[in-house]
């Protein structure tokens, strides 16, 4: 497998242009915060699946064909956004009331917030452009959301988005079993 050995610098000016360091000082920081990109992206990816699980047991049940067509009618194509099967898990929770025995109506509300928050966290980071500020050695990303927007990164930011998806996975993962049991 190849690695891509890159880094985004910013706010490099005509002091700091010359430093023939300059990429490998703040390498290691970046290195890191690419690596903890990759993890929220694959939390976000997992919870996202555990998601389709979900909505193939609430609107179909366990006919593996049908499961097949409403995958590939609904929730694989182009429309299939995550947001779209977020939208399909918080109507059955709001029409069906789906399900009050697993979660209370706080937790089912945790649960929706909590899934809608990581996918706007795992599209700014899928999406942004991680640097790393040579002024200080923070890593930065910026992104587009309503506008060009930029966030400075910590190990405690990504590890409390990391935290977030486990509880928020714990929640889907009570509804995913209520949903499989007869």
């Amino acid at each position: 497998m190849h690695a891509w050995s890159t880094i985004q610098l910013t706010n490099v000016d005509s002091s700091t242009l010359g430093l023939a360091d300059l990429a490998v000082r703040h390498q290691p920081t970046y290195s890191r915060f690419k690596a903890y990109r990759s993890e929220v992206l694959e939390a976000c990816i997992f919870l996202e699946s555990r998601l389709e699980v979900l909505l193939c047991q609430l609107f179909i049940g366990d006919d593996p064909a049908r499961i097949q067509l409403f995958r590939s009618l609904v929730l694989e194509p182009e429309s299939g956004s995550f947001f779209a099967k977020w939208r399909m898990l918080r109507g059955a929770f709001e029409i069906a009331g789906v399900p009050r025995h697993v979660l209370t109506e706080s937790k089912r509300k945790e649960l929706l917030t909590g899934l809608k928050e990581l996918n706007d966290c795992r599209n700014r980071f899928a999406h942004g452009v991680l640097y790393i500020d040579v002024r200080d050695g923070r890593p930065l990303l910026e992104y587009y959301e309503s506008g060009k927007k930029s966030q400075y990164l910590s190990d405690e930011y990504v590890q409390s988005v990391l935290l977030a998806a486990e509880s928020t996975h714990a929640l889907l993962e009570a509804v995913v079993q209520a949903a499989s049991e007869p």
